[in-house]
């Protein structure tokens, strides 16, 4: 599984990833975060607790995959196609909803009653 941006308890608010993490720090403390470039960028975020819930239904439900898999590589070996080759790279994980920093800044501001505008810096590429 891949995952996205990931969220939740216990998210170090100290380095570089973890917006969220890091937004909720900064203003609990009365701090101003940082916005790099305009906010607009848009990402997927999920919750730590969903994670975790999609690794145990992969787990438990790998063999049904393995199978269908298998399945799929005789019957394109039954057409008389050459032998399959299936190229399994993965999932990707999220909620399919993206979100912009701007919104995630305005609606923590909201929560936390935080009195400051946002603080915008450079891109950071």
């Amino acid at each position: 599984l891949r995952y996205g941006n990931v969220y939740g308890p216990r998210q170090d608010p100290y380095g570089e990833a973890g917006v969220i993490a890091i937004f909720i720090e900064k203003m609990l403390k009365g701090e101003i975060p940082t916005i790099n470039g305009d906010g607009e960028y848009i990402r997927d975020y999920i919750y730590v607790e969903d994670v975790a819930q999609a690794n145990l239904l992969a787990l438990q439900n790998m063999v049904k995959l393995l199978k269908v898999v298998q399945e799929k590589e005789k019957e394109i070996e039954g057409k008389g196609e050459a032998k399959a080759e299936l190229k399994f790279n993965g999932f990707n994980l999220g909620t399919e909803r993206g979100v912009s920093v701007n919104e995630i800044f305005y609606l923590l501001k909201e929560i936390i009653k935080f009195p400051h505008p946002a603080n915008y810096g450079n891109s950071t590429g």
